[in-house]
């Protein structure tokens, strides 16, 4: 199990007002929409996109940046990657999240949550690559990258 159900406070009072529908499913259908659910899957298995040898996370790409990494790192593609593919986990949904009191859990579930799918995502995707993700709790701030093994 990724994580408990106990978690979100919104599926326990589904669970409670629905008890005959107690699956994510229904909740999930209650809750958002297709294109929802499709872009969330975006965040889940990536695009990647290869540069001069490297493999870069599509929705964090920007040539300025490549260009200002290579120049400070040089040809050390590994660590290039690294600092282009690097994110905090709570960025990715922290102006729309309410405080409910499990906030932090919520990000450290959503953290390993992502380091699994990613994991498994590149390693079929992308088997050449030997690409490694790295899960990082900085005092606090979840971060998550990914690069290749070389």
């Amino acid at each position: 199990m990724l994580f408990s159900d106990d978690l979100i406070p919104e599926f326990q009072e589904w669970a409670r007002v629905n008890p005959n529908d107690v699956k994510w499913k229904f909740f999930l259908n209650y809750k958002t929409d297709l294109q929802t659910a499709l872009s969330v899957a975006r965040l889940f298995a990536p695009d990647i996109i290869k540069k001069d040898g490297c493999y870069f996370l599509r929705d964090t790409y920007s040539e300025d940046t490549y260009n200002g990494w290579k120049k400070e790192l040089g040809d050390d593609k590994t660590k290039i990657e690294y600092m282009m593919n690097y994110c905090d986990v709570s960025d990715f949904f922290c102006p729309n999240t309410e405080n409910d009191g499990n906030y932090d859990a919520e990000v450290q579930a959503l953290a390993h949550t992502l380091e699994y799918f990613w994991t498994n995502w590149f390693r079929d995707q992308y088997p050449e690559a030997h690409l490694k993700v790295g899960f990082f709790d900085d005092d606090g701030e979840l971060s998550i990258t990914v690069y290749a093994i070389r």
